[in-house]
């Protein structure tokens, strides 16, 4: 303890910077404010007062360009700032270059579009660092040298950000930082070498242009800068020009909501930002697009049952609109034994139960919106610009159709229009669930095609200069890839109708497609602050034929031609990996300690509960008590599991624990702990304390599961623990009084991402309450997560000392109390020189 504490002291300690110049190694800086320029003025010159070096060229000025500051623009015409005279700067073995500004366009099919280049002698193509965005694949790169560049962001992100290059923490070693945090590194193969020049919007090649972009500074330091600098200077430059905190959470497809046939609603006039609807008759809340809540239903189908309907019980792909501040759902159900029709119900919040519209007459039916001689199924509600309603529709699932309604919302008025059928090989002549976009007055209309239980279900769309069309199908040519844009093939057997019990065989299907097969049923909507669009869609969560469905969301984008692509052009399947959350979106708080005080749950820590059922659950007497029901999470890809309470888990290592009390005859109870990333991928520590006592340690990869049980006899009251160690290894615990702790089952490798952690109990059907007394988190002191406690710790938590931040939180904060202070320094030193249990995979 001594020791430990004698080594941190001879670290210095440091707060967060207040200037960028405090941080050793500034060779030079371009401020834009520094120009004081009249807006629209020429640039040709942009000089660092410090050094005196002058980039030269033309550009124009931006005197109001983000929160209050300047910034350069550069239009890819004839515009470029250069300077050649950097001879005896920085070397690409070790220089750290921050830029802040945006792209300003989506993207330019004629030329690579630089923002900023570093140029080293030998006009060769490996001796140069740069940001650009690519013409062909259309993203944001880093790239240093021929054959090098990766891809990062999307093209069609043109919000600003703080782009980083840093190169030389390690030999050769080129990392890319976005706002902070650092999203790709790779081995350049660059020697070091004097750096000759550095060009804004083009580098020194004749022709190289750039196609459109604006900055406001930048920095360019003659060292590697450590990660924890690179965070300070971002923190610092974010929060100059960007008036909304840094923000760098992401999220990982699918994310928690099971349901089919989404149709997601943003308004600003309910208790929540985001309401979706589906099939059957379920309400699902969310601010951020990510976390979602389940509610009440949105309707009482008793108005339907009670009033001469005969089919009341299968309710089909449900939508909700807004207009005039009023609230419509809309759904199909059967009116005979052959047809649907559409009905309506109105409500003057979200929030609210819907009732019939119109009211039905007492002892009359409830009148649908629309019944045709077919039966139609899958409304979606189009409100042009103008304000003129459209009700888009199904003809079974083998014809468009789309019919104008009154502004009552209630009423069809004129004839149905006919748009098209099935016409082209990947749909198969299924097509249904269609949603339309309306972008620069072309109107996009998406559909679902191929059989929505089977393994090609995919989306495609079409585009018309008028809501009813005509409408023209975008091609099926694979230069540049169109229809379908959404796509994920599970490779089993089966397909397209009969169901084949070998297809729950694992050798049989690719495990690499486990929830993200079958996309399809979709609708689109705007990010929080509205700048940009999300489609949102089910997949299959598991392998099942007509299996399970749960919800994914990926950006949109447009190509200078008006293509529609998702999330990059080309990419037809759902993404797998992370992604930055919706822009506008709060930042998720990572998970805190609960001793369930109070009569609720803090709904900023307890971002999700899984199917959630309020009636089943309480805060009350320091305890949540949940009361036991059936369903759990690995039977049938979690589709019966209810009130699984999830927060967001903290980088780094941590360990969670409870303390439960299970109740005498609660019929076969099981209680757990869980670490998850969805119904496929997770860790969990199960405890079944009567019938036949055991504990499980269980892990879920990929739908793959591994469950060994062990017998055990059970107090009432006992504890339950899993740690997190070493990045991505997993060891439950199990301690009948607190204190002594035995490890059960192997130490797991789970390669989970975007990972949840929280508590669930279920039981074979007896309503009885098991009683979480408390949910404790407690972060690892292996801050490098190197696998010992060393060192290396002490000197991340100094470079963290007295960072005072709740979200992110800093990974020094180890006891959670949103500052990194004696505490987490005490902490750390009681755990010096403890090696984690790590084995390799």
């Amino acid at each position: 303890m001594i020791l430990a504490f004698g080594i941190f002291l001879t670290v210095s300690l440091h707060a967060a910077i207040s200037d960028p110049d405090q941080i050793a190694g500034l060779y030079l800086r371009l401020e834009a404010d520094s120009l004081c320029l009249a807006d629209g003025a020429t640039v040709t010159s942009w000089t660092d007062s410090a050094s005196g070096y002058a980039f030269t060229g033309t550009a124009s000025y931006n005197a109001s360009y983000a929160n209050g500051h300047a910034a350069v623009h550069f239009n890819g015409i004839s515009n470029a700032l250069v300077n050649r005279a950097l001879t005896g700067g920085p070397s690409t073995a070790n220089l750290t270059l921050f830029v802040v500004g945006n792209f300003t366009t989506a993207v330019n099919d004629s030329v690579s579009d630089y923002m900023i280049s570093a140029q080293y002698p030998g006009s060769t193509s490996g001796n140069r660092l740069r940001i650009l965005k690519g013409q062909t694949d259309a993203k944001i790169d880093i790239a240093c040298g021929a054959g090098s560049a990766v891809t990062d962001v999307a093209a069609s992100d043109t919000k600003l950000h703080v782009f980083t290059i840093v190169s030389g923490q390690t030999s050769n070693m080129v990392q890319f930082f976005i706002d902070g945090a650092s999203v790709r590194s790779f081995n350049s193969g660059t020697d070091a070498l004097p750096l000759l020049a550095l060009g804004l919007g083009f580098y020194h090649r004749t022709g190289d242009q750039f196609g459109g972009c604006s900055i406001a500074e930048v920095l360019l330091y003659n060292r590697a800068l450590s990660s924890t600098e690179v965070s300070d200077v971002a923190v610092y430059l974010q929060g100059k020009y960007n008036p909304f905190p840094i923000t760098t959470a992401t999220y990982i497809n699918p994310v928690n909501v099971r349901i089919a046939d989404p149709a997601v609603l943003w308004t600003a006039n309910g208790n929540y930002r985001y309401y979706v609807a589906g099939t059957g008759t379920e309400r699902h809340v969310s601010n951020d697009l990510v976390n979602w809540r389940r509610k009440s239903s949105y309707i009482d189908l008793g108005y339907y049952k009670n009033r001469g309907n005969l089919y009341s019980s299968n309710l089909w792909a449900a939508e909700l609109a807004e207009k005039d501040g009023h609230f419509y759902y809309y759904f199909t159900v059967p009116i005979d034994d052959s047809r649907r029709a559409i009905y309506v119900a109105h409500a003057d919040s979200p929030d609210d139960p819907f009732v019939p519209l119109p009211f039905p007459e007492a002892g009359q039916p409830w009148t649908p919106v629309l019944s045709q001689s077919d039966s139609i199924i899958d409304p979606h509600v189009f409100i042009d610009s103008d304000g003129t309603p459209y009700l888009f529709f199904n003809k079974d699932v083998g014809q468009l159709r789309v019919v104008k309604l009154l502004s009552n919302m209630y009423q069809t008025t004129g004839s149905v229009t006919n748009i098209f059928s099935a016409s082209q090989s990947w749909e198969n002549y299924w097509m249904e669930g269609a949603a339309v976009l309306k972008r620069n007055g072309i109107y996009y209309l998406t559909w679902s095609s191929n059989y929505y239980g089977g393994n090609k279900y995919s989306v495609g769309y079409a585009t018309a200069t008028a809501p009813m069309g005509p409408y023209t199908k975008a091609s099926t040519s694979t230069s540049p890839p169109l229809n379908p844009i959404l796509q994920q093939w599970l490779t089993y057997p089966g397909y397209p109708y009969e169901d084949d019990p070998a297809t729950n065989n694992p050798d049989r299907v690719d495990p690499m497609n486990i929830g993200y097969s079958s996309p399809g049923h979709h609708s689109f909507v705007r990010s929080p602050d509205g700048t940009e669009t999300f489609i949102c869609y089910h997949t299959k969560i598991g392998t099942a034929f007509n299996g399970t469905r749960q919800l994914c969301i990926d950006r949109i984008g447009f190509t200078s031609n008006g293509q529609l692509y998702v999330d990059a052009l080309g990419n037809k399947a759902p993404t797998r990996t992370a992604r930055p959350y919706p822009s506008g979106a709060f930042y998720p708080y990572t998970a805190e300690n609960d001793e369930f005080s109070g009569t609720t749950l803090d709904a900023d820590r307890w971002l999700s509960v899984w199917r959630e059922d309020a009636a089943l659950w309480s805060v009350s007497g320091g305890n949540l008590n949940v009361t036991m029901t059936t369903g759990n999470i690995f039977d049938v890809d979690g589709a019966t599991a209810k009130n699984i309470f999830l927060q967001k888990a903290p980088r780094g290592d941590w360990s969670i624990t409870t303390r439960v009390t299970v109740p005498a005859s609660s019929n076969n109870p099981r209680v757990y702990i869980i670490a998850m990333q969805n119904t496929n991928n997770y860790v969990l520590f199960l405890a079944r304390p009567q019938s036949t006592p055991a504990i499980q340690p269980m892990c879920e990869i990929k739908g793959i599961r591994t469950a060994p049980e062990y017998s055990l006899t059970f107090p009432t009251t006992f504890y339950l623990q899993i740690r997190k160690t070493c990045g991505s290894y997993y060891q439950c615990y199990y301690s009948p009084n607190g204190t002594t702790w035995t490890p059960y089952g192997t130490n797991y490798y789970a390669d989970l991402k975007d990972i949840y952690v929280g508590l669930a109990t279920y039981n074979d059907g007896s309503a009885k309450q098991v009683r979480f007394d408390y949910f404790r988190i407690q972060r690892s002191a292996d801050l490098d997560q190197n696998g010992q406690i060393d060192i290396n710790d002490f000197v991340a938590l100094s470079g963290q000392w007295l960072d005072e931040n709740c979200f992110p939180k800093p990974d020094a904060d180890i006891n959670n109390n949103c500052t990194v202070d004696v505490s987490d320094l005490a902490g750390l030193a009681t755990q010096w020189q403890t090696s984690c249990p790590c084995s390799q995979p």
